[in-house]
């Protein structure tokens, strides 16, 4: 009889731990995946902690306190400001760069877990800079939300790759794939020596998206600046003399041009250029205006 129970508590007790893992990967359970070790190994009063540590973290009350905001000294400049959620409560404004910087561990642990249970993918930024804090456990947090939002772009990229390998006739398979792989680039999360890598293979996209789309400037655009980004001066400038030849008109067309000569040091050109927006009365969108004015104060400074 107590061999039955025995074999009855481990069969129990293994669904239990592989229910509660799976929970955790997917997020809906909210305590931190140090505690994994005694839901697994402490008889039944691990999964009481376990039980306990969920309740405290869904109801925010783990070394919870209430924070002034004369406190934090916000910057309204260069402060990025995240609303966290409290269950029953009035939605709170944080500044979580300042969050981060104030000396108080559990504020910080505090903030990162409900990073943890939004939209990491937002707050890249924030991440890399939490990732080097001075907590271990913040610093976990971090590179687990971190490891977790590149796995995800890894996936996007690899089942967009699958999709157009398929079907290649389709359109949306080639601007999905594209796509892919310009926000996971964009997202800063991948290393210099893999990145050449993936804006290689999204020139190639780009290249096929050109010759199907002639009359499409979105992917002219991207190609000049991808050029660009990996020092392909001779093509970029190919590509910027076919969207000056096909979209005079266009601010992008002739910013293109400006950032060329910008990155080949050549002021002569980059003068002309700015001269040419002028003179030919080019419709500026009102970030376009904000840039031509940069422009005008740094030539007037060579």
């Amino acid at each position: 009889m107590l061999l039955l129970i025995i074999i009855i508590y481990i069969v129990v007790h293994t669904v239990v731990c592989i229910a509660v893992y799976f929970g955790t990967r997917a997020r809906v359970f909210r305590f931190s995946e140090q505690l994994l070790p005694i839901i697994y190994f402490v008889p039944i009063w691990g999964i009481i902690i376990g039980i306990l540590a969920n309740y405290y973290s869904i109801r925010q009350l783990t070394g919870s306190r209430l924070i002034g905001l004369e406190e934090l000294r916000v910057s309204d400049d260069d402060i990025r400001m995240l609303r966290i959620k409290e269950e029953e409560k009035n939605n709170v404004l944080v500044p979580l760069e300042e969050a981060l910087s104030i000396n108080d561990i559990e504020t910080r642990r505090e903030i990162m877990m409900d990073i943890l249970h939004q939209n990491p993918d937002e707050f890249i930024r924030l991440l890399q800079q939490a990732r080097l804090d001075s907590d271990i456990e913040v610093i976990h947090y971090a590179s687990t939300a971190m490891m977790e939002v590149q796995r995800e772009y890894e996936l996007r990229v690899q089942e967009a790759e699958k999709d157009y390998e398929s079907h290649p006739e389709k359109e949306t398979t080639l601007s999905t794939y594209s796509e892919a792989i310009k926000r996971y680039i964009d997202s800063g999360l991948i290393e210099e020596n893999i990145l050449f890598i993936y804006r290689k293979r999204f020139s190639d996209l780009l290249e096929i998206q050109m010759k199907k789309y002639v009359e499409n400037i979105e992917p002219y655009v991207q190609a000049a600046d991808n050029y660009m980004e990996i020092s392909n001066y001779t093509s970029a400038n190919m590509v910027i003399d076919t969207l000056l030849e096909k979209w005079p008109s266009e601010e992008r067309s002739w910013f293109a041009k400006i950032k060329l000569c910008h990155q080949l040091n050549d002021s002569i050109n980059l003068k002309r250029t700015v001269d040419a927006v002028r003179e030919r009365a080019i419709y500026l969108t009102p970030e376009g205006k904000n840039i031509m004015r940069y422009w005008d104060e740094s030539i007037e400074m060579i």
